[in-house]
C-alpha cells in the first residue's frame, strides 16, 4: 500500500509571509489584553496603540446611520471610491484647506490609509528596488515593502535633530536602485512635523534623481503650538499633474477618530490613480459605500470636533512632559512633539533595551507602551544588515512610545508609573 506523503503546513506558507517580522506593538497589545482577561483586579493602562479614545463627531455617526439604512449604499461601488467622496477630498481637503488645486481624477479612496501605502508600493516597486524609509518609523512600511520583494533602507531621524532627517545623509543613501522615499509628517512615533524647507529640499532632490515621493500625512489634522503643517503636495515640482512624482496618503482615521470606518485615500497623478484603481480589484474590489458617505460628512461638516480633540491631545502632551520634568526624567534636550498624539519617552537611564523595559513596565506597573525597537524600518536581508549601524539600534532602544490617545487621567497615571520604574532601575 502506497504511503501518503504529507507535507508540514509550514512549507506551504510563502517565504515572503514567513519572513515577515511580527509587530512589536501588537505583541505588547496582546500581552496587555491577556493580563486584563486574567481578572487580577488591576487593569492595564493602555498607552501602546494609536486608537483615539474619542467617538466620531455626532454628525458623522448620523450620516453613517442614514446611509446604512438606504439599501443603495450596501452595494459595490467604483474601485476608486464614490465620486462624491473623491470630490470632497479634492475640493474640501486639498483645494480649499491646503490651497493645492486638486481634481477628483487625482484621488483614489482605499480601505484605510495603510492600503493606500501598500497599493503605492505595489504600483511603484519591482523586486530588488530600494525604498528609503524613516527610522524610527511606522513598521508596516517595511513589512509592505518586503512583501513586494523590494528592499527597505532606513534614513535616521535623530532626537538631537528634533527628529528631522539630514538631507546630506538622504543624498548619500540614494543609489541607482532607489525608487521611492517615504516621508511621514507629523511622524509616528516621533510626533515631529517636518519643516517646510526640509520637505521642499527632499522633494527637489528626489525630483532631480528621478525618485518617487510618498508622503504619509494621516496625522496632518493633529498639530500643536500653532505649528504650520504644509503638505508635500505643495512642493510638487511637476507643472503637469500627469508627470507628478509626489503622492500624498491620508484618511479620516486619526483626525476624526474614525479608525473603524477604514477610509483612506491617495492624492497622486491620474496615471498613478488609474494604476492603483486597477490594483484594488484583486485586493478588496472596492470600499464600503456607507462608510465613504460618513467620510463625506466628516470632511464637509463642522470641524469643531477635530479642533476640540487636538486641544485635548495637546493638554495630555503638556501634562505628560510636566510630570517627567517634576520627576526628573526629562532629558535636557527633550523634544516636544508638535503633532500626532505620541510622545517618545527617553529610557536610557534604565539600562534596559526598549522591549525589556516595555515588558517590565507591563508586568510590574500594568502600563502598556510600545518599545522603540518596534519602529525599526530596516530590511532583514543580509544586504541591509550590512548597512545597519550601531547608532540605529541604540536609538531605537533609547525610548518607548507613549500614546496620548487615552484620557488625561490615564496618561498622567501612566507617566507616573513609568517614572516609578525608572526610579527603581
Amino acid at each position: 500500500m502506497a504511503m501518503r506523503r504529507w507535507r508540514c503546513l509550514h512549507t506551504f506558507v510563502s517565504r515572503a509571509v514567513a519572513e515577515l517580522p511580527p509587530s512589536g506593538i501588537r505583541d505588547i497589545m496582546l500581552r496587555a489584553t491577556r493580563l486584563d482577561e486574567e481578572g487580577s483586579g488591576r487593569r492595564c493602562i493602555r498607552l501602546e496603540v494609536g486608537q483615539p479614545n474619542f467617538p466620531p463627531p455626532m454628525h458623522v455617526v448620523s450620516a453613517a446611520s442614514a446611509a446604512l439604512l438606504d439599501a443603495a449604499n450596501s452595494t459595490y461601488c467604483p474601485n476608486a471610491g464614490l465620486t462624491t467622496l473623491r470630490r470632497a477630498i479634492a475640493n474640501d481637503v486639498y483645494t480649499a484647506r491646503k490651497k493645492i488645486p486638486t481634481t477628483e481624477r487625482q484621488i483614489i479612496v482605499t480601505t484605510g490609509a495603510m492600503l493606500s501605502m501598500h497599493s503605492l508600493f505595489c504600483t511603484l516597486l519591482n523586486p530588488g528596488d530600494e525604498a528609503l524609509l524613516p527610522l524610527p518609523g511606522f513598521p508596516n512600511y517595511q513589512q509592505s515593502v518586503s512583501l513586494v520583494g523590494a528592499v527597505s533602507v532606513p534614513y535616521l531621524c535623530r532626537p538631537k535633530d528634533g527628529y528631522q532627517p539630514r538631507i546630506e545623509e538622504i543624498k548619500e543613501l540614494m543609489t541607482k536602485k532607489t525608487k521611492v522615499i517615504v516621508l511621514c509628517s507629523p511622524g509616528n512615533p516621533t510626533g515631529a512635523v517636518l519643516s517646510p524647507h526640509l520637505t521642499q529640499q527632499i522633494i527637489q532632490l528626489a525630483s532631480e534623481r528621478g525618485i518617487f515621493v510618498i508622503s504619509d500625512e494621516i496625522y496632518s489634522d493633529i498639530v500643536f503650538d500653532g505649528t504650520a503643517f504644509t503638505s508635500a503636495a505643495a512642493f510638487d515640482p511637476a507643472s503637469i499633474i500627469d508627470e507628478s512624482r509626489v503622492a500624498v496618503v491620508s484618511g479620516v482615521s486619526k483626525g476624526y477618530a474614525m479608525t473603524g470606518f477604514r477610509v483612506g485615500w491617495t492624492r497622486a497623478s491620474p496615471i498613478i490613480v488609474e494604476a492603483m484603481s486597477k490594483l484594488q480589484e484583486p485586493i478588496v474590489s472596492c470600499g464600503t459605500p456607507f462608510c465613504q458617505l460618513a467620510a463625506v460628512a466628516a470632511l464637509t461638516g463642522d470641524q469643531q470636533g477635530v479642533r476640540d480633540m487636538v486641544t485635548e491631545y495637546q493638554k495630555r502632551r503638556d501634562a505628560a512632559i510636566s510630570i517627567l520634568i517634576q520627576r526628573g526624567h526629562a532629558p535636557k534636550d527633550l523634544v516636544k512633539p508638535t503633532g500626532a498624539f505620541y510622545l517618545p519617552l527617553d529610557i536610557t537611564k534604565s539600562g534596559l533595551t526598549s522591549r525589556d523595559f516595555a515588558l517590565k513596565l507591563l508586568q510590574e506597573e500594568r502600563v502598556a507602551v510600545a518599545p522603540g525597537i518596534a519602529f525599526d524600518t530596516t530590511d532583514n536581508s543580509s544586504a541591509s544588515q550590512r548597512r545597519r549601524r550601531e547608532e540605529e539600534t541604540d536609538m531605537l532602544n533609547s525610548f518607548v512610545r507613549v500614546s496620548l490617545a487615552n484620557s488625561l487621567d490615564n496618561v498622567s497615571k501612566g507617566i507616573h508609573h513609568i517614572c516609578d520604574l525608572l526610579d527603581r532601575c
